[in-house]
């Protein structure tokens, strides 16, 4: 199995969309159009470690509203911290190995790939596609996710 951790602020949403928007709750439609391109190409499951699993209880139900057409196959733990009243978040990449621990040998995952906008993935670093909140994801992300999951070497295009 191939899979994605997601975030969704700077992948799905993008700053001008959220601008023109009353409700930020609402994904830039053009960009779930490259992300379910991706799905489509890829067969990928989707892992979420955006903050939105910590506040949006029924994201399967988001995805759906929103058209974004994928499976979604979990979620990454919260390991964040409160002490003394000061709240300290925690690493994604960290979150996101956590899962992966927990996880890879139950979902025969083969290959897996960050989708993010920040670049705090620690030693997962090298599998980040880091993205930008000003386009979220963009078709040259696209192109690079494809074809790392898939596998395209250049004899696969000539």
């Amino acid at each position: 199995m191939k899979v994605i951790f997601l975030d969704i602020d700077g992948v799905l949403n993008n700053t001008s969309w959220l601008l023109d928007q009353n409700n930020f709750d609402n994904f830039c439609p053009d960009n779930v159009k490259i992300f379910n391109h991706i799905i489509k190409k890829t067969n990928a499951k989707v892992v979420i470690s955006s903050t939105w699993r910590l506040n949006h209880p029924d994201l399967k139900k988001i995805f759906e509203d929103q058209g974004v057409e994928c499976d979604i196959i979990g979620y990454t733990p919260d390991l964040s911290e409160c002490k003394n009243g000061i709240y300290r978040g925690s690493e994604r990449g960290t979150e996101i190995f956590a899962w992966i621990l927990k996880n890879w040998q139950n979902e025969n995952i083969e290959k897996f790939i960050i989708l993010d906008d920040e670049n705090d993935m620690g030693k997962l670093k090298e599998f980040l596609i880091q993205t930008n909140m000003e386009n979220g994801i963009t078709g040259g992300n696209a192109l690079q996710i494809i074809n790392y999951l898939n596998d395209y070497k250049l004899s696969d295009f000539i």
